[in-house]
């Protein structure tokens, strides 16, 4: 035999040997062969199945973590718990606007912040970079968790989202319906009238259960807002949102009256009360030009004429809030008064004062401005 073929025999020779022992140990239980399909069930056991019920509790207390804080802003009207607008309150209820200015919230910071607040005290394991909304999808990405075994390391994103059955978007509906509301209603000096008819029907003035009516005397106004987007029995959210209705132009004077007493020789000048003017100008002159004018005072008298005998005279007038109507009134003094119609009251007397011949307006003051003066009427016995 030569010698390759020797290599050869012996080759074949070492591989039968080889492959008998295999079988002979297998025989004995000396090599440990595992169950088809063990190691598939340890993972699915081990590893898998505890990533999804974490993923299914990050579920369960985002959602609830997402609704919470629906509520919580709502109550704010949508501001941060503890949170005042820049336009300010009325009470614990924070304003929309003042004046010209308006003054929103930021729901989307808001939502994010106070979410991520949340889940940090219930989930502090998980680290969420971005917590934000699309319609009612309330979602979050979370960082990767992992779960590592003897056999196997499974990872998987913590993630989540989840329908709340809530759109933090009705804050833009709210929004809108806030700034139709205010210009509608912000140049009427009948403010009750005009939010009555023109208030949304989920709209109730100071409480939803118990709503109230809407008072004369203010301009600034605290509402609830039922949400139309939620089932109220199943997720009832309620907004609390206060509105400014100030006008940006002070109110002419209306209702200018005035009654001659020929005991006292004195007139009693009667007219509507602002409820916003800090101060009431009552203006009386002998000048016949003021005839049918109207506007500010300023350009009125800018046509005067010097000298000829004729006089402009102005007084001014406390605003009283009070009622203080006595029969026997004094000169010189401001009443509240209430005979049918809710009117200011004074008693002017001058002896220049003319029969016919003298005119009287009145305009009401307010943060250094003065109203347009609606018209001049005469002064007659």
């Amino acid at each position: 035999m030569n010698t390759k073929a020797t290599v050869i025999y012996w080759t074949l020779f070492v591989i039968i040997a080889a492959v008998g022992l295999v079988f002979f140990f297998s025989g004995q239980d000396l090599i440990s062969v595992q169950s088809k399909g063990l190691w598939s069930v340890n993972f699915l056991q081990q590893n898998y199945l505890p990533a999804e019920k974490e993923l299914l509790q990050i579920h369960i207390i985002a959602g609830k973590a997402g609704r919470e804080t629906a509520l919580v802003l709502a109550e704010n009207g949508g501001f941060f718990p503890l949170t005042v607008s820049p336009c300010g309150a009325i009470g614990e209820v924070n304003l929309w606007n003042q004046g010209e200015r308006w003054c929103f919230p930021d729901i989307r910071d808001s939502v994010s912040f106070l979410t991520k607040e949340k889940l940090a005290d219930q989930l502090p394991e998980v680290l969420f970079s971005t917590i934000s909304y699309d319609k009612t999808i309330f979602y979050g990405r979370g960082d990767t968790g992992e779960i590592k075994t003897d056999t196997a390391r499974y990872f998987f994103d913590r993630s989540f989202a989840v329908d709340i059955g809530y759109s933090f978007e009705e804050y833009v509906d709210l929004q809108s319906a806030a700034q139709i509301l205010v210009t509608q209603c912000r140049t009427e000096r009948d403010l009750p009238s005009c939010l009555e008819q023109n208030l949304p029907v989920t709209w109730k003035y100071h409480s939803c259960p118990s709503p109230e009516p809407i008072p004369s005397n203010l301009r600034t106004l605290d509402f609830c807002v039922l949400s139309t987007g939620v089932q109220p029995d199943q997720f009832p959210i309620q907004y609390e949102i206060a509105l400014d209705f100030t006008p940006l132009e002070i109110f002419s004077v209306a209702g200018i009256t005035a009654a001659y007493d020929g005991d006292t020789n004195t007139y009693e000048i009667r007219f509507l009360p602002d409820n916003e003017a800090e101060e009431y100008t009552i203006y009386y002159t002998n000048w016949k030009g003021v005839q049918g004018k109207s506007g500010s005072i300023e350009d009125i008298f800018s046509d005067m004429p010097a000298g000829f005998g004729l006089y402009q005279k102005s007084i001014t007038l406390e605003n009283t809030v009070e009622l203080n109507c006595p029969v026997e009134k004094e000169k010189g003094k401001v009443y509240l008064c209430v005979e049918g119609t809710l009117e200011v009251v004074y008693v002017l007397s001058d002896q220049e004062i003319v029969s016919g011949e003298t005119y009287l307006t009145v305009t009401s003051n307010r943060d250094g401005g003065e109203s347009a003066a609606s018209g001049f009427i005469p002064l007659m016995e």
